[in-house]
């Protein structure tokens, strides 16, 4: 230190040289420790860098990969879910509708098969009633017309017949009495074989049946008037059924006694009360001279 006003000595300047020195000396070594501490600093911090940015990579990397993995995990799991969601839609979709559209048929067609069967049914049915029923009413009237005209018939031809045969009987009886009188005509019963002569050679079994017009009292009448001609006493014979009559021929030859003659065929008949004529019962025989 220097102080100013104060006069030199020798201790003085000695401790001044002193003071310098150790100023100087002292400047050095800070100049030498700057030195020192710059260069180890730039030592130290390349070797820190170095270590640190090693370090740093690595624990950038650990900590980068576990995020990036983390949200690259997110982002594929999000991804991988959308995509096999909309597959897995898809596909179920697709079988469901497979499985679904087999099962609705089924059912649909078996729901449908049913109440297309019953309103079938139903509508067959009054169908069916409709026209049986026509037809039926059809076929009821014709055979009722035919069975009620059959009946109607025969039993009017039976009063009729008897009406008639009474009135005719009456008429007939006095105009016979009254030709044969009046012509002195006389019938006379004849022998059998006469009366089979008479059968062979007469033409009535030669005329046609025609119902309503010429009929089996026809052939009797027309067979009688052609025996009566020949001077034969010959017999109409009206037979009865339950449900009907047939009218026949007799003759009372002298030798065999009454036999009965079918106008129709020439053939003789074998007819007795309670005994079949022709598949019926006769029930009674009215024999008219």
């Amino acid at each position: 230190m220097v102080c100013v006003g104060k006069k030199h000595t020798a201790g003085s300047v000695a401790l001044v040289v002193i003071l310098v020195v150790l100023v100087a000396v002292a400047g050095i070594a800070v100049f030498t420790s700057h030195v020192g501490y710059n260069a180890g600093y730039s030592a130290g911090y390349i070797a820190g860098y170095s270590e640190g940015c090693t370090a740093g990579e690595r624990t950038g990397y650990e900590a980068g990969y576990a995020e990036g993995n983390m949200t690259g995990y997110l982002q594929g799991y999000d991804a991988g879910n959308q995509t096999g969601y909309t597959q897995g839609f898809n596909a179920g979709n697709q079988v469901g509708f497979t499985l679904g559209n087999a099962t609705g048929y089924s059912e649909g067609y078996n729901k449908g098969y049913l109440f297309g069967f019953g309103a079938g049914l139903e509508e067959g049915y009054r169908d069916g009633f409709n026209e049986g029923n026509a037809t039926g009413y059809s076929k009821g009237e014709s055979a009722g017309y035919s069975s009620g005209f059959e009946e109607g018939n025969s039993t009017g031809f039976q009063a009729g017949y008897a009406d008639g045969y009474d009135a005719g009987y009456a008429e007939g009886y006095a105009r016979g009495v009254t030709d044969g009188a009046g012509r002195g005509v006389t019938l006379r019963d004849p022998t059998y074989y006469e009366a089979i002569n008479f059968i062979s050679t007469d033409t009535t079994d030669q005329r046609l049946y025609f119902p309503g017009f010429y009929t089996c009292v026809d052939f009797a009448a027309n067979f009688k008037r052609n025996a009566m001609a020949e001077g034969y006493r010959c017999a109409f014979v009206y037979v009865e059924f339950v449900d009907s009559g047939h009218a026949v021929n007799a003759f009372n030859t002298t030798d065999r006694g009454l036999i009965y003659v079918e106008p129709q065929t020439d053939n003789l008949l074998d007819i007795q009360v309670g005994q079949p004529l022709y598949g019926k019962i006769v029930i009674r025989v009215v024999i008219i001279w």
